[in-house]
């Protein structure tokens, strides 16, 4: 992975759901594809995941936190809340 790819990653909404897939996973010493297959999902859904990509399906983070063994750790990442931009319509006052 690219420097880049990391970077645009870090700020999306599943960035800290992804780092701490990534690491679980490494942990467990999986591969990406050794976790698709334990999970039913291709290794490059494990990839789009760990790089904060897309959103994770409640069933899969179910899946995911069986097999790595987390005691619900993912799911509750994703029960937190985020802040979500809003957005007013209205354009910023001059200087």
């Amino acid at each position: 992975m690219t420097g880049g790819s990391a970077g645009a990653a870090a700020g999306a909404p599943w960035a800290e759901f992804g780092r701490r897939l990534r690491s679980l996973r490494r942990a467990a010493g999986l591969t990406q594809l050794q976790l698709g297959l334990r999970v039913g999902y291709h290794h490059s859904a494990v990839s789009k995941l760990e790089a904060g990509l897309r959103e994770p399906p409640v069933g899969l983070v179910r899946r995911l936190d069986a097999v790595l063994e987390t005691d619900g750790e993912l799911a509750a990442i994703l029960a937190e809340p985020r802040e979500v931009p809003r957005r007013t319509g209205r354009f910023p006052a001059d200087p």
